[in-house]
């Protein structure tokens, strides 16, 4: 189903503001990150890669196979570089490369 086709009170942008982020499937969020442009219809395409891939087999595609996969490579380019946003973030998150406090040159050599 095509996004247009949608009452407005369920398109995935209208619910995201209305109920929240987290209230969406995965799929509408995936299907927000790719915005417009698809021939298949954004829900469809996110729809049929979650499905295929799940998330965390995405990010093992690479851009030839994301784009054969999405037949746009600026659709393909998007959702890579959200994947790796999300892996800098998740690093940030987890304390980053130092997780560990440093205070002397033993500390460096224990670890």
């Amino acid at each position: 189903m095509k996004i247009d086709d949608m009452p407005w009170f369920d398109k995935p942008d209208v619910r995201l503001t209305r109920e929240g982020v987290e209230k969406l499937t995965d799929v509408e969020l995936l299907a927000m990150i790719i915005g417009k442009g698809t021939k298949e219809g954004v829900l469809d395409l996110s729809s049929r890669l979650l499905k295929n891939y799940n998330l965390n087999k995405l990010e093992d595609l690479g851009v030839e196979e994301l784009t054969r996969e999405c037949n746009d490579k600026v659709t393909a380019l998007k959702i890579l570089s959200f994947i790796e946003l999300s892996k800098r973030y998740n690093k940030l998150v987890k304390g980053g490369y130092n997780t560990k406090v440093i205070n002397s040159a033993k500390d460096v050599y224990n670890n």
